[in-house]
């Protein structure tokens, strides 16, 4: 359907002249002043349709369908669309903890219904028969009422999944959003950290413990004189998981220099020092 030819309008219209139009269209072809004419009512139905696209109330199946990309794999969602299902959207933020072991959240939200008074049609019928946009919803068809969201989230969400959950006839599209963590910075699915090490430590063959995401300690080896300040480690596998895909986590190493020594490490140091 062409909703600008529906309404009978250009495709630069302004939402004042596309509201305009509709309530022209919705006058002459309401179906309660049109009763014998069997056409009129589905003329109706269209222009409802357009107006409601067009000024963004409802959203675009046509579009919907072929511009709909998700890195999850939860749902149908050209299904809904097929259904005509109202969409709404809402970003949830998480922890990287709690992306990586799953977690159910209650999410309190506005959530639209169709407007009591005008039974999801926009507009009334004056006393005199003519059609009259509604001043519960101002011509939305919708009200806002609080509601309440259980989410499932499953292990191993990244940034950017999405969840679709169903309910009261409308689709909710949850969007993953990862919080900043004070310890672990992210590469795709790779997971960077940084630690401190004795710098006498680096000098010698030494065992560190290392604590993953996933709360995993780790002890690892670091053979005498490998590593100086700033290397790098790949602990394989310790990173993020995406299906098949599993992460790796680096250790960026870093010479811990005490602040104060002894008189008797001074002078241990001070030998090592002419040993050289």
């Amino acid at each position: 359907m062409d909703y600008y030819n529906t309404l009978g309008i250009k495709s630069s219209a302004s939402k004042d002249e596309i509201k305009k139009a509709y309530k022209k269209l919705a006058h002459k072809y309401h179906p309660d002043k049109n009763p014998d004419d069997p056409n009129a009512e589905e003329k109706f139905k269209e222009a409802k349709e357009a107006y409601e696209i067009l000024s963004g109330k409802k959203a675009d199946p046509k579009q919907s369908q072929s511009g709909f990309q998700s890195s999850g794999n939860y749902s149908n969602f050209n299904d809904i669309f097929r259904n005509r299902k109202q969409v709404q959207q809402i970003q949830l933020n998480l922890t990287l903890e709690e992306s990586v072991s799953g977690i159910t959240r209650i999410l309190n939200m506005q959530q639209r219904v169709p407007c009591q008074k005008c039974g999801g049609q926009g507009f009334t019928m004056t006393s005199s028969g003519q059609p009259s946009f509604c001043n519960v919803c101002d011509g939305n068809a919708y009200s806002l009422i609080d509601s309440k969201l259980e989410v499932k989230v499953p292990a191993n969400v990244i940034e950017g999944d999405s969840i679709h959950i169903e309910k009261d006839n409308i689709l909710f599209q949850i969007i993953i959003i990862l919080n900043d963590h004070p310890e672990f910075e992210r590469n795709g699915i790779n997971l960077i950290k940084t630690i401190e090490v004795s710098f006498i430590d680096l000098m010698l063959d030494s065992t560190i413990e290392i604590e993953t995401i996933r709360k995993v300690k780790l002890n690892v080896k670091l053979p005498k004189c490998t590593y100086t300040s700033g290397s790098t480690m790949r602990l394989k596998g310790h990173g993020l998981h995406k299906g098949n895909m599993h992460g790796d986590l680096h250790i960026i190493i870093l010479a811990k220099i005490p602040s104060k020594i002894s008189s008797k490490q001074e002078k241990l140091l001070k030998e090592y020092r002419e040993l050289k």
